[in-house]
């Protein structure tokens, strides 16, 4: 089980991209999708309208011109899984019967949290009988069930109404109990050592105080205090004596600083400590019902404020970050501001510990003489029965993954039963229940192999899965990767790891972890909530959203020491240990579980290692929450591209930006009036690879242009803020989902076949329409559409120059 290089995982990719190609070309996928399918069903014909070619060099299994396609869909939640199906469908209802299907010359399909939902659900539909894209777009009667399922289960979390609610808030009170428990006993031990330093207190110091009257009588209250600071500060001088003197490495420097650190924080424990006993001291003999000192009334309000701050933390983050730039008095005081209550709510948590602290204290002043061995032995009790809770046992992502999985991961047989029964995987493979779905789908059998490791006929079903997760790196030795606060990191047929990690082979980590399967990356890659987030951390909130629960993602195996974690899993198994690495934000890639969280948390539009693999032409498809067309995930993506690969990404994004907000200034009027034009929905631009090697990059953005039916237009006007309503909604009705699926087809189907207008570079690069073309023809657009296509890419949206390119 040795990590793999990431070439290496490329070239394994690259061979079963070629059996895959190979069985569409000779026709055997279409032989096998006629037989099993439904006789009112189309099917397009599986081919290539254009020759793939083999794969014979180092260069060509790694460069762009090994001419690999690819579709990414970005996170966004239900929001873009809505989106995404209907730009999905929009690419299946290009192709007629007989004729070659875009979906089939796809060979990546790369997933991002929402993008995810819908990503996964495609790619398990075609591995069951029909064998067919699960979600033809149709009308009417003849809508297929599959589609149905997934509107109908677009409230995913609650679908079931109050009987859900209620066993999720029974989930979520039982989590919040469960890390009670894990904090009591450590509390408790520590009121039993505070009692035991508070007796001593009492009789060498605070009895002598009586007799003092002196101002500065406090003074012995703290004489540890004093003393351990005069300690540390006279080490501090000598080691500046000795830092003048003998000049010494910056090793040795770094080190002498991390135990002046480590000594200070001792002081500032000692301090701590004396300070509670004198509060212990003016507490003694009140009762823990004494009205004067409400406890529980203190206990209680605080943590209604912090509720209700945990609730806001976000959008606080996120104003802080909007105005830490700006120069305006405004900006600034609502910076200040939100950098308070960000404060005071990373402050609430530790409050109530200390309450709760307090509380024990003065529980155990009183019950110390006659019950205190009891009260120690309980205190280590609990800690050792803490030990036996696993890392990812008391978390909210087993509840996240089952709804998820039963949403997106159904069972075609129990859907439509005129289908003959769904594909018998290997035992371990998917398990077909007729009564109702959800399945269980194992990564590696997307891709299964025979015992002389040749691929089955299933790995040429559909497109190689690539889901993208983050791995969380608050306190990595790598700069970079602690800069960043995460890493790419990703699930697949073949391998599972990232480049921080390195890579294990997807079965091995199966068997190594039990509970991987295809709906466990789904969740993991749509963990958006979660203490830490990568780039999105709040990190004077990590400590109370890890106690109060909040966190959907997950610790995995660590891929570059699988072996290790083999050997020693039970040490892997310890919760508490992991769950602090956690609530004190002590994450890297050196242990032998990592935390995953939300893909997004790196990089939102699951493009980055399509990057990676130098794929020749992209569809990205952009459904975050982006009300002003900002494209700031396209901006992260540009930076990283440029740093990690120096990859230069040319895309005229500012062109619909500026036509969309021309768009609204002409005529956005919710009287129903509007003089909108025809697109743009996306744009068409250049992806630079460097020695002379080039990607075509065709972006489909979520926005309205005026174009939209009706329908679209008139829940525009009573929900303002769509496309773009706030990804904290996963509760879609039946309505909103239709909407945004709706929006999709539209948006998907107006760029491939010519009909609306598109962001285009300007100037257009030398033999630009001919790389276009090449792009497409690799799709397998037909011949008329894209003649149409490229009809609007010599019009453009218009020659001003604020419409060029951007590249980082």
């Amino acid at each position: 089980m040795m990590s793999s290089s990431f070439s290496h995982i490329v070239q394994e990719e690259a061979k079963v991209i070629r059996f895959r190609r190979q069985k569409i070309a000779d026709g055997t996928v279409a032989r096998l999708r006629d037989k099993f399918s439904a006789k009112d069903c189309t099917i397009a014909q599986s081919q290539h309208n254009v020759e793939r070619r083999e794969k014979s060099s180092d260069r060509d299994l790694t460069g762009c011109a090994n001419d690999l396609s690819a579709i990414a869909l970005s996170g966004g939640g239900i929001r873009s899984a809505a989106f995404s199906l209907g730009v999905l469908q929009a690419f299946d209802r290009l192709s007629e019967h007989g004729e070659p299907h875009l979906i089939d010359a796809i060979d990546y399909l790369s997933t991002v949290s929402g993008g995810g939902y819908i990503g996964t659900s495609m790619v398990s539909g075609m591995m069951q009988r029909d064998y067919t894209f699960p979600f033809p777009s149709l009308l009417g009667d003849h809508e297929r069930k599959e589609t149905q399922y997934i509107r109908n289960y677009s409230n995913y979390l609650s679908p079931r109404g109050t009987i859900d609610v209620l066993m999720n808030i029974a989930l979520i009170i039982r989590g919040l109990a469960v890390n009670f428990l894990l904090m009591l006993p450590i509390l408790l031990i520590l009121a039993l050592s505070t009692y035991y330093i508070f007796n001593f207190q009492q009789e060498f110091f605070i009895n002598r105080l009586k007799s003092i009257e002196s101002p500065l009588g406090w003074l012995p209250l703290f004489k540890g205090s004093l003393f351990s600071f005069a300690v540390f500060v006279f080490a501090t001088l000598m080691v500046t004596i000795w830092v003048s003197w003998w000049n010494p490495v910056a090793t040795q420097r770094a080190k002498v600083g991390t135990g002046l650190a480590c000594a200070l924080a001792l002081v500032l424990i000692i301090f701590a400590l004396e300070l509670q006993c004198n509060i212990l001291s003016k507490l003694r003999g009140v009762s823990l019902t004494d009205k004067s000192y409400d406890f529980g009334g203190t206990f209680t309000a605080m943590s209604g404020a912090a509720a209700a701050l945990i609730v806001f933390a976000q959008r606080l983050a996120n104003i802080v970050e909007a105005t830490a730039a700006s120069e305006s008095r405004v900006n600034f005081i609502h910076w200040i501001a939100s950098r308070f209550l960000l404060s005071t709510a990373g402050l609430i948590v530790p409050s109530l510990l200390w309450i709760t602290y307090t509380g024990l204290c003065l529980l155990v002043l009183r019950l110390a003489e006659t019950l205190g061995f009891a009260l120690l032995v309980g205190g280590f009790f609990l800690l050792g029965l803490g030990l036996l809770v696993k890392p990812n046992a008391n978390s909210l992502h087993r509840l996240y993954r089952d709804r998820l999985t039963q949403a997106f991961l159904f069972n075609r047989k129990a859907l439509q039963p005129t289908i003959s029964d769904t594909v018998a995987f290997s035992a371990g493979g998917i398990e077909s229940h007729s009564a109702a779905p959800p399945i269980h789908v194992l990564l590696s059998q997307l891709k299964p192999q025979t015992c002389e490791k040749k691929w089955k006929l299933r790995a040429a079903l559909a497109p190689y899965l690539l889901v993208n997760t983050a791995i969380n790196l608050e306190a990595s030795k790598d700069l970079k990767s602690r800069g960043r606060r995460a890493d790419s990191f990703i699930f697949s047929p073949l391998y599972v790891g990232s480049r921080s990690t390195g890579y294990a082979r997807t079965a091995d980590m199966e068997n190594a972890v039990p509970d991987l399967d295809l709906g466990m990356a789904m969740a993991t890659s749509g963990a958006a909530a979660s203490a830490n987030m990568g780039i999105h951390t709040v990190r004077v909130l990590t400590f109370s959203l890890s106690l109060l629960n909040i966190r959907l993602g997950y610790w995995l195996a660590n891929p570059g020491m699988l072996t290790q974690y083999m050997k020693k899993k039970l040490r892997a198994g310890v919760g508490p240990y992991y769950f602090a690495l956690e609530t004190f934000g002590r994450l890297d890639e050196g242990s032998l579980n990592v935390y995953l969280t939300d893909g997004g948390h790196v990089e939102n539009l699951g493009i980055y290692e399509l990057l990676r693999r130098r794929c020749k032409v992209i569809i990205a498809i952009d459904a975050e929450a982006d009300p002003d067309l900002t494209f700031s995930s396209l901006s992260r993506l540009e930076v990283l591209a440029r740093i990690d690969r120096g990859y230069r990404i040319h895309l005229p994004w500012r062109s619909v930006q500026e036509e969309y907000r021309d768009n609204i200034r002409r005529g956005f009027q919710k009287d129903g009036s509007w003089s909108g034009s025809e697109g743009p929905h996306g744009c068409i631009g250049r992806i630079d690879y460097g020695n002379g090697d080039h990607g075509v990059l065709i972006y489909i953005k979520a926005c309205l242009t005026g174009d939209e039916t009706k329908y679209l237009m008139d829940y525009w006007r009573r929900n303002p803020t769509f496309p773009h309503e706030t990804t904290v909604d996963q509760f879609f009705s039946e309505e909103q989902f239709e909407a945004y699926r709706c929006l999709g087809f539209h948006s998907a189907r107006g760029l491939l076949t010519g009909r609306d207008r598109f962001g285009t570079l300007d100037p257009p690069p030398k033999g630009w329409c001919g790389e276009v073309r090449a792009s497409l023809e690799l799709i397998n657009l037909k011949a008329d559409l894209i003649q149409k296509v490229l009809n609007q890419l010599e019009v453009g949206i218009g020659s001003r120059p604020s419409h060029g390119a951007t590249g980082v």
